[in-house]
């Protein structure tokens, strides 16, 4: 067998968990081996191998339900993970694998299905998203016994790997995903702060219209700049007005530079299992405002780092203005230092090192017997004469 490989969910775009996975790949030397793969969602020194391809890609690729039944089969099948001492898996799919009798497993959960639990009450999901979580509920179940340990990407993913998937304590570690600080700093502004700034895949759960309303109703001197691109932005740009840009795609250039020069940033995700967003606007040396809910809240030191707010109207209008007011206690210098001593690759590379070298300590065979003590040959003719010398 080969040392390590990686098993990640899919490659479709360029997010968290994919940086995860590459990161992981890096610091083991690693193979990837994924359910799709798209070349442009890809790292340049990176060759991820699918577990599916062929026709059925295209249809997965449109369909959530298709691809997820898809992967329920072809992860049990992946044939190619025989190969390996130890598999590191990233995401909840590639848990579908049955591993061999002697592999070691670590599963690093960037989140338990989100719509089987912890977004089930979020009102009617409708007859099949309902059949599919219920199903994903009970048919999971039987993957959890595989990993002989669980890495979870914050304390909060931590309390429902423990609380929806009954993870032990002795079985359950945190290690927040690598931020590439070294990247970011105030070295990159062009330009002295003039607008707050957000940026994201627009998507509704990232609540980005939260924070485009807010601005609606603050004066013209509020400006704000949206990055990023996604289904959301039609609908984004119609509730917007004069005081609100929208800058679509921004380059791995044009990012440091937006977040070195923006007044604060502004996060407002939906129950947000980790947020690198937040830690790369610190690493720029720049406060953050952020949603008072997730892992979110636990980022922000309230008037340290930044200030956080709540989901009534109003509420993020209140803490843009009690930032201009009262400003953040860090200077930028202490941002960049704060992110970089919790959130860096050295420090996630080093915590992941350590915890797949115990598992697989801890998951090796070490049989022990009780041995009969050593005689000496005088001692052995001593028993077989009476042991006297008469």
């Amino acid at each position: 067998m080969t040392e390590i490989a990686v098993a990640h969910e899919h490659y479709l775009e360029r997010g968290g968990g994919e940086h995860v996975a590459d990161t992981l790949a890096r610091t083991f030397d690693a193979d990837i081996y994924a359910g799709l793969v798209r070349e442009d969602a890809t790292a340049d020194d990176l060759d991820p191998e699918p577990i599916c391809d062929g026709a059925w890609a295209s249809v997965m690729e449109r369909s959530v339900f298709a691809r997820d039944l898809t992967y329920f089969q072809a992860w049990r099948h992946a044939s190619d993970l025989h190969d390996y001492d130890a598999i590191i898996q990233s995401g909840n799919n590639p848990g579908w694998y049955v591993p061999q009798d002697d592999q070691t497993i670590i599963k690093y959960v960037h989140s338990p299905q989100r719509t089987p639990y912890d977004r089930w009450a979020n009102g009617d999901p409708g007859a099949l998203t309902r059949a599919y979580a219920e199903a994903a509920r009970q048919l999971y179940q039987e993957t959890l016994t595989h990993p002989d340990v669980f890495v979870a990407n914050s304390e909060v993913i931590a309390r429902r790997c423990r609380k929806y998937w009954g993870v032990p304590e002795d079985k359950l570690e945190v290690v927040y995903p690598p931020v590439d600080t070294e990247s970011y700093g105030q070295e990159h502004a062009t330009a002295e702060p003039t607008y707050y700034f957000t940026f994201s895949r627009l998507y509704p759960s990232k609540r980005i219209d939260q924070i485009v309303r807010a601005f609606t109703r603050l004066d013209d001197s509020y400006q704000l700049v949206v990055g990023g691109s996604g289904p959301d932005r039609d609908r984004l740009e119609s509730i917007a007005d004069d005081s609100v840009q929208f800058v679509g795609y921004l380059s791995e250039a044009e990012k440091p530079r937006r977040l070195a020069e923006c007044r604060a940033f502004i996060f407002a995700a939906e129950n947000e299992d980790f947020g690198l967003c937040p830690i790369e606007a610190f690493a720029s040396g720049t406060p953050v405002l952020g949603v008072n809910e997730g892992f979110t809240q636990h980022q922000i030191l309230a008037g340290q780092n930044g200030y956080t707010f709540g989901r009534d109207p109003g509420d993020l209008d209140g803490a843009i203005h009690r930032f201009e007011r009262e400003g953040a206690a860090w200077s930028p210098t202490q941002l960049e230092t704060f992110a970089a001593d919790n959130f860096g690759r050295e420090r996630f590379a080093r915590e992941m090192q350590r915890i797949v070298m115990e598992a697989r300590e801890r998951s090796a065979i070490d049989v022990s017997y009780d041995r009969p003590l050593e005689t000496t040959d005088d001692a052995q003719l001593a028993v077989t004469d009476g042991g006297t010398d008469e």
